[in-house]
C-alpha cells in the first residue's frame, strides 16, 4: 500500500451477538488515517460521528450496546498495531479545562501531548482564543497543550494533569465466593457426588 494513501478507520455497534443476522447494529463514518508507519490517534463520538445512511441503527437508540467492533482498515495484508482504547461518557465539569491564548490567526487547532507521546486533538478548529477542553478521553498523565493557527505552533509552560480513571475492586465476593454456602453443599447436601469424584480422580491420572 502506497505511503501517502491513508486507512478508512470505522467503528461498528451491535445491540446483542444476533445483531450481525438481524441487521441490528450502528457503524460511524470512517475517519482518514494516514498510511505513515507512525502512531496516531484516532478519535469516533459514538453518537455525533454515526452514519445516517446505510446504518438504520444509532448508539443512543439500544438501552444497552453488548458489542463494539472496529475495523482499521478495508485492505489486505496490512500489519497494524493498537496501542490503548478507551471508552468514555460525556465529560462534564471536572473534566474540562479552560485553555486561553494570544497571538496568530485562526482557526486554531489545540492538542493535548503527554511527553514522548502523539498529540490528542482536542478541538479541531476554534475561531476565538479560549476554549473548553475534555480530558476525559486520554490516559491518566500531564499533559501540555499545543495550539497551532496552521502556520505556527505555541505550547504552553505548564501542564494538565489527568486522573487514573476510578477501578472498582470487589472485597466481597471474592474469586471463589462464599464457599460456606455453595450449593452443592447448602442445597443438595452433598459437596462431592459419585460422579464428581469420578471425574477429578480421571483428571489427576
Amino acid at each position: 500500500m502506497p505511503t501517502n494513501s491513508s486507512h478508512p478507520v470505522q467503528v461498528f455497534y451491535f445491540e446483542d451477538e444476533t445483531s450481525i443476522q438481524n441487521g441490528t447494529f450502528g457503524f460511524t463514518n470512517s475517519i482518514s488515517v494516514p498510511s505513515d508507519g507512525d502512531w496516531h490517534i484516532v478519535q469516533f463520538d459514538l453518537i455525533d460521528d454515526e452514519s445516517p445512511e446505510p446504518s438504520s441503527h444509532s448508539w443512543t437508540e439500544f438501552t444497552q450496546v453488548k458489542g463494539i467492533r472496529i475495523d482499521p482498515t478495508i485492505f489486505s495484508n496490512i500489519k497494524f498495531e493498537v496501542d490503548w482504547i478507551r471508552l468514555t461518557g460525556p465529560g462534564d465539569a471536572g473534566t474540562q479545562f479552560n485553555v486561553q491564548w494570544s497571538g496568530g490567526s485562526g482557526p486554531y487547532t489545540v492538542t493535548a501531548r503527554k511527553q514522548g507521546d502523539v498529540a490528542a486533538v482536542l478541538a479541531p478548529s476554534v475561531n476565538g482564543t479560549a476554549v473548553d477542553l475534555d480530558f476525559s478521553r486520554l490516559p491518566s498523565g500531564d499533559y501540555g497543550i499545543e495550539v497551532s493557527d496552521g502556520q505556527d505552533t505555541g505550547t504552553s509552560t505548564g501542564t494538565v494533569h489527568v486522573n487514573q480513571a476510578p477501578l472498582f475492586n470487589f472485597l466481597q465476593p471474592d474469586i471463589k465466593g462464599d464457599v460456606s454456602k455453595r450449593y452443592s453443599l447448602v442445597e443438595a447436601g452433598n459437596p462431592w457426588g459419585p460422579l464428581m469424584r469420578r471425574i477429578l480422580t480421571l483428571l489427576s491420572c
